[in-house]
């Protein structure tokens, strides 16, 4: 629930401001010197925030995150109020600034104005890191000077008497809101990809230094003494960018958090982190490689929720028989799930990246089936004959239609497996076909999952 788009006020702004670019870190200064009035609510924001201002400014955007616009409304301390967050640069210093506004009856009014000191803000979150069902708000920004490892800052504000107040301040690459301790307070995870100099040695000629990387996990909360470290997990050194995070509860009612990871820019990995017995534990962390083998695959494929049963599965990949295409969007995958201790595989499917779909398939087709490329939006899926190792009967034909073209498919045979965004799949089954590895029509149509 932390994670809904503000309200259907922040939604109007962002409307109203569609022309400067929602998804730029700063909106075009010359467009919004006065920005447009609203009515209600919004234009009592917007008056309180000129009045404060005294001069002509522009909005900022948070550019990641779910909170991607420049004026965020929320209840900080839960009194059934919300307060406004609103991100601008005003033209006089040219600074990216944070203005908190309080609303007393139907009155707004500025009550706390913030220098980010940042050249963006990179996302907005927010947090019940005291349990006291009061949320901080956590803010990501690019500070304007940054060290080897060019991390950001991330800095949380706590709420009280119209005003924020800084309780923590550190650098990350990437973070997520969680609770991995099980209590009424939530905590942050930051992950850190960093460079370091070390093994210094003498040679001929003279001292060699040695770039080594690291990348480590930390879980952060708060307390009324400052910051508080749970723990630190050490990740695959090899990670050279995070993508999504996410975290979720297991049978066993333990908290874990899934952070899919590239290492360089096609092999991806998955690590699963979480806190038993007052550790943070990185179970698939080899300390001796100083890499995580067991969920690297070869292709950009996350984990997700594949059979929808409330439970992230991470993907593991298989060679497809007979299938030597340079281009490397087909797949037959296999879904791992995690029980807490160790990973149990699941279903297994054939994915389509580059048309954009998946359906699930029995273990017979690992080694029994491959696929013959027909067009960039046809694939056809044959018998593989391992004894000549040769194609054999064709089963079925997928192909991806718009839906133009999806009469004309339609006619000449094809039956709809599903549709969206101007777009239908259709299945072409070969009825001569009817041995283990077919599947039938209305199997497919259960498991078929557009991407």
């Amino acid at each position: 629930m932390r994670y809904k788009i503000g309200s259907l006020i922040a939604l109007l702004l962002a409307l109203l401001l569609c022309s400067t670019g929602c998804n730029a870190a700063f909106a075009d200064p010359s467009a919004l010197m006065h920005p447009p009035q609203a009515a209600g609510e919004l234009q009592g924001i917007n008056e309180a925030l000129n009045q404060a201002i005294g001069g002509t400014y522009s909005f900022v955007y948070p550019t990641s995150g779910s909170y991607r616009s420049s004026n965020i409304l929320k209840d900080l301390d839960g009194d059934g109020n919300n307060e406004a967050i609103v991100f601008y640069m005003p033209e006089s210093d040219q600074q990216i600034h944070l203005n908190l506004l309080c609303r007393s009856q139907t009155v707004w009014k500025s009550t706390f104005d913030l220098n980010l000191q940042c050249t963006a803000v990179d996302r907005v979150e927010f947090a019940d890191l005291y349990g006291d069902e009061a949320l901080e708000l956590v803010i990501g920004t690019s500070p304007y000077v940054t060290n080897s490892s060019k991390e950001k800052q991330l800095s949380v504000y706590s709420f009280s008497d119209q005003i924020l107040n800084l309780r923590l301040q550190t650098g990350y690459t990437s973070f997520a809101v969680c609770n991995l301790t099980g209590g009424q307070k939530e905590q942050l995870l930051t992950m850190t990809l960093s460079e370091f100099t070390g093994m210094t040695a003498q040679d001929e000629a003279g001292i060699v230094q040695e770039t080594r990387k690291r990348a480590y996990a930390r879980l952060l909360g708060v307390a009324e003494s400052g910051s508080q470290i749970y723990g630190e997990a050490s990740l695959d050194s090899g990670i050279t960018a995070f993508s999504a995070v996410h975290s979720e509860v297991l049978e066993d009612q333990s908290n874990t958090v899934y952070i899919d990871a590239y290492k360089g820019p096609e092999m991806m990995i998955t690590e699963v982190i979480h806190y038993i017995n007052g550790r943070l534990e990185n179970p698939f962390y080899n300390p001796q490689t100083q890499s995580n083998s067991m969920t690297q695959r070869a292709a950009p494929i996350a984990s997700r929720d594949i059979d929808a049963d409330g439970r992230t599965e991470i993907p593991a990949l298989h060679q497809i028989p007979g299938y030597t295409s340079g281009s490397g969007q087909q797949y037959l995958v296999s879904w791992m799930k995690f029980d807490g201790g160790r990973l149990q595989v699941g279903d297994t499917g054939m994915m389509n990246l580059g048309a954009g779909y998946y359906f699930g398939v029995p273990d017979a087709w690992n080694g029994g089936v491959t696929v013959e490329i027909m067009n960039e939006q046809t694939v056809c899926y044959r018998v593989w004959n391992v004894a000549t190792s040769q194609a054999g009967d064709e089963l079925f034909t997928i192909g991806r239609f718009s839906d133009a073209d999806w009469e004309t498919a339609r006619q000449s045979g094809y039956q709809k497996l599903a549709a969206g965004k101007g777009t239908v799949y259709g299945v072409l089954l070969n009825p001569a076909a009817n041995g283990p590895l077919q599947l039938p029509y209305e199997q497919l149509v259960s498991d078929f999952v557009v991407l």
